[in-house]
């Protein structure tokens, strides 16, 4: 057998002991403390999070600005894209404990419309300019305030505040 595949069942072996001894930081590296100490950072059309344990990752590379805020645990972070097209959208990113990366979540932006435009009594679809921009969390973090705006074509301003329940991590 090649010393490459007596490593690789080596490596394989320690694992499987790993998990049934309980040692689940060390079979699976993603579940460390990775999210601790991360930041954000914007280069030109990307949008990159990286971390004391974590690998620098691209979380956004289709706008033309960004801002980002970072839950008070790490393992969420909301970004307000301004797109190339101008439109502006919030999305929620969660960190994959299993995969050690941060993964799309959710558009908050269409459920926040969704949710005002059926309270307002607008279409959304024919509103102009919708935007969305990040407020605050929750002090749980389990909760983001949203400020959202457009216009109506009869001339009406938009200017709501919007709280979207995320749910527990």
């Amino acid at each position: 057998m090649s010393s490459n595949w007596q490593r690789l069942l080596l490596a394989a072996a320690l694992c499987a002991n790993a998990v049934a001894c309980g040692d689940s930081d060390r079979a699976n590296p993603a579940s460390r403390d990775s999210t601790a100490n991360i930041s954000v950072s914007k280069e030109g059309s990307e949008l990159w999070v990286q971390g004391d344990s974590l690998d620098r990752q691209l979380i956004a590379d289709d706008g033309q600005d960004y801002e980002a805020a970072i839950s008070s645990d790490g393992t969420r972070i909301v970004v307000d894209v301004v797109l190339f097209s101008n439109l502006q959208v919030t999305r929620l990113m969660e960190w994959n404990e299993y995969a050690g990366t941060f993964e799309f979540a959710r558009n908050l932006s269409q459920e926040a419309w969704r949710q005002a435009a059926s309270e307002l009594g607008i279409d959304i679809e024919v509103a102009l300019n919708p935007r969305t921009r990040f407020v605050a969390w929750s002090a749980d973090g389990n909760e983001v305030v949203l400020e959202l705006s457009a216009s109506t074509p009869d001339g009406r301003d938009i200017l709501e505040t919007r709280s979207l329940v995320l749910g527990p991590r």
